[in-house]
């Protein structure tokens, strides 16, 4: 999906209307050809992923590389979730970002 999200400011740097473009790649393989078009520098990546799927782990790294191939210096987000379920602590959730991060 393709949405637009409008966002009128009235104060600071940018007043008049901020328009964010919000594409949801979901996780279809058939469309990871596709995806590294859309990938900008002129852009930020909110990169979500589940903390209890180790096949999410994979999904990671491969989005992380494929952004910073495409988008070197753009912000990438993690957002890990399921983070409220009972077999995940802090300890295990920082160990789990820890790997993935180490591994690229």
């Amino acid at each position: 999906d393709i949405v637009p999200w409008r966002v009128r400011t009235k104060t600071g740097q940018f007043k008049g209307d901020v328009v964010f473009t919000c594409f949801d790649f979901a996780g279809q393989r058939v469309y990871y050809y596709t995806h590294e078009y859309f990938l900008s520098r002129d852009s930020v990546y909110l990169l979500m992923f589940n903390l209890l799927d180790a096949y999410d782990d994979t999904l990671v790294e491969y989005w992380l590389r494929a952004i910073t191939t495409r988008a070197p210096r753009a912000p990438v987000l993690l957002v890990g979730t399921h983070r409220d379920h009972k077999s995940l602590n802090k300890e295990r959730v920082a160990a789990k970002l820890a790997d993935m991060l180490a591994r690229l």
